[in-house]
């Protein structure tokens, strides 16, 4: 999270914690892409972090929904870690992060529609 952090200093950034075997994360990839295409001249960044899932499996997933931004894929070690210090209890979840770097809202509730207007008011401040 720190290199996430540093990388995108002075940007408000969206973080989708996703995996390749969640329905639900899968379906909220389009909206995501719709999200960052609408964004795409704003101060923001989007990363991906695909958490338990098969790096295989998510290559592809990569190429079928090409989502441009940030992409990481975490091994279940890294994954187990992650989950274990955010308090993550499941997929999707999501971070919403301002300029300062702090997180300002976390949770399965942050699909990307939710999140537009959220992130439209962090850009103004």
């Amino acid at each position: 999270m720190d290199s996430i952090l540093i990388k995108n200093k002075g940007k408000v950034t969206y973080i989708d914690c996703w995996a390749d075997y969640c329905g639900p994360c899968l379906a909220e990839l389009p909206n995501s892409k719709i999200l960052e295409e609408e964004l795409k001249d704003e101060d923001i960044e989007f990363v991906y972090l695909c958490l338990n899932s098969n790096e295989d499996v998510w290559r592809a997933l990569l190429a079928k929904h090409q989502l441009k931004s940030q992409h990481y894929f975490l091994t279940k070690n890294q994954s187990k870690e992650f989950i274990k210090v955010f308090g993550i209890t499941g997929v999707p979840y999501y971070f919403l992060i301002d300029k300062n770097k702090t997180i300002v809202e976390n949770g399965s509730y942050l699909t990307p529609k939710v999140a537009k207007e959220k992130i439209k008011k962090l850009l103004k401040d």
